[in-house]
């Protein structure tokens, strides 16, 4: 049932890898990975709660499920509970300090929260530790341009350009640039 759900999953039918995830937990209630995949399944369906309440299931079948704690922590943000989310993120951190994804989604977080200079320092982190992780440069340097630090949010949004240089919103970047270049 389990990888039947996999299946389900990939193929966007998110009812059906539901049930089936069901089913492998009824058979395998201690099966970690079948919690936070049906945790994936309702979250793809907007169903954040759920989705919290299984991979919350599985980091406690499971207390070093990194990516269930990042998960948790990207649903939580997209809830706008942002506090929570942080130290979901910080968790992942602590468990996996050198994956530079972790550092980018707990910036995004203080970002919404309003706590700038500790997106900027998460941001860097993902940099130094992905120095291609193009959307930490477009985070980064749409963050210093909120705290008018014009001449830094060139740089790392002109560098997010060279990096994808088709970006859907590679206009948009662009535009904002030129405005930052004026006098």
């Amino acid at each position: 049932y389990y990888n039947r759900g996999n299946a389900y999953t990939d193929k966007g039918n998110f009812d059906q890898a539901i049930a089936d995830y069901t089913k492998a937990i009824e058979l395998a209630p201690k099966y970690a990975n079948a919690y936070y995949n049906r945790g994936i399944a309702y979250k793809a369906k907007g169903n954040l709660d759920q989705a919290i309440t299984d991979y919350t299931k599985a980091i406690e079948l499971d207390p070093k499920y990194v990516n269930a704690y990042n998960n948790r922590g990207n649903a939580h943000s997209a809830k706008g509970n942002l506090d929570q989310a942080i130290a979901d993120y910080t968790k992942a951190i602590e468990l996996d300090p050198k994956y530079a994804g972790f550092y980018y989604n707990r910036g995004n977080a203080y970002t919404d929260k309003g706590n700038l200079d500790q997106a900027i320092t998460d941001y860097t982190k993902a940099i130094e530790l992905d120095p291609k992780y193009v959307n930490a440069y477009l985070g980064r340097g749409l963050v210093y341009r909120q705290k008018g630090m014009k001449a830094q949010a060139i740089v790392d949004l002109e560098t997010y350009l060279r990096l994808v240089p088709n970006t859907l919103n590679r206009a948009q970047v662009e535009q904002l640039i030129q405005e930052m270049k004026k006098p």
